[in-house]
């Protein structure tokens, strides 16, 4: 895998914006596993996290929002611990959620202690506020309030279905040029990322998600964001065909593989993602309520034939 992928812990006081070289690659997010008591499996997230890192993932994420939604402080910030320790020496950057809440103070307060923590790239989810008449200019001051703090490379996360906001090209531009630790954008609004690229292209790496990906690499974006941390190598290799100039293979595996990398986007979310996981070798312990925990019939016969079929369910 080439170096210039993504800045490595060393490059970090200097910024893309100040260098030559961006943010590249795969982020990928992870998941939470509980024991048997439903507590968080410290053990079994390190495993998680070096099934990414042996795949050639270079940004590893933390669980999902909608997962974290439904624990304590408490445990948020010893996963989020667990993930800065784990990938440190690694040549991973550790990614990690801080808006995880309504609160701006509770924000701004954990993009402190995740700093602490030694947590590599901060990402912010626009203001969680669905049903409000939430301005743009209400958009950016939000985030200026909250990067105020940051010390770290921030990752901005457009996620209009989640937060019931869309932030706009033009906020999402300006912070990028007002902000020179805003580097990264995680945009789940295709539609915009073509102007995005074209005004705000030379400041931030853009990432998109499935089925986006070649779509988006095709005008130049940087990177894929993935929800599957059940294949970390398959996404990769994609990636590094399309990054390397081999563009013909890489569409030819796009859809070879086009039933397992679907796989990111199951009507039964968190609980199939987690199902998959244990396809494959990891032991989970569900999900916590209010999230839906029985996976269907038919997404586990889903799951377990399409990673069977790429040889990758655990005997």
């Amino acid at each position: 895998m080439s170096d210039t992928l993504v800045f490595s812990r060393e490059d970090q006081s200097v910024t893309p914006k100040n260098a030559s070289a961006k943010f590249r690659g795969i982020a990928m997010i992870t998941a939470v596993p509980f024991n048997d008591r439903g507590e968080f499996n410290a053990p079994e997230y390190r495993r998680l996290i070096e099934h990414q890192i042996n795949g050639g993932i270079r940004i590893v994420q933390c669980p999902l929002a909608e997962e974290i939604y439904y624990m304590s402080d408490d445990e948020c910030w010893a996963v989020m611990k667990t993930l800065a320790e784990s990938t440190k020496g690694s040549g991973a950057l550790s990614c990690a959620i801080a808006s995880h809440s309504p609160s701006v103070a509770t924000i701004i307060d954990n993009v402190k202690r995740y700093q602490d923590f030694g947590i590599d790239v901060i990402k912010l989810l626009a203001p969680l506020h669905y049903g409000l008449d939430f301005g743009q200019q209400q958009v950016y001051d939000y985030y200026a309030s909250v990067l105020a703090v940051a010390k770290v490379p921030v990752m901005l996360y457009n996620q209009p279905k989640r937060c019931g906001v869309n932030v706009s090209v033009e906020v999402i531009t300006r912070l990028a040029r007002e902000f020179e630790h805003v580097v990264m954008l995680e945009e789940t609004n295709f539609n915009q990322v073509a102007r995005i690229k074209a005004l705000a292209g030379k400041t931030i790496s853009i990432y998109n998600k499935f089925p986006f990906w070649l779509a988006g690499a095709a005008m130049s974006c940087e990177g894929f964001y993935a929800r599957t941390p059940f294949i970390p190598r398959q996404v990769q290799e994609l990636y590094e065909l399309w990054e390397t100039g081999r563009h013909d293979e890489a569409i030819g595996m796009f859809f070879d593989r086009y039933d397992l990398y679907a796989l990111s986007t199951p009507g039964d979310s968190v609980a199939a993602l987690k199902y998959a996981l244990e396809l494959i070798g990891f032991r989970m312990g569900g999900v916590r309520a209010p999230l839906e925990s029985d996976v269907s019939q038919a997404t586990r016969q889903a799951f377990a034939a399409t990673l069977s079929k790429h040889g990758l369910v655990k005997k």
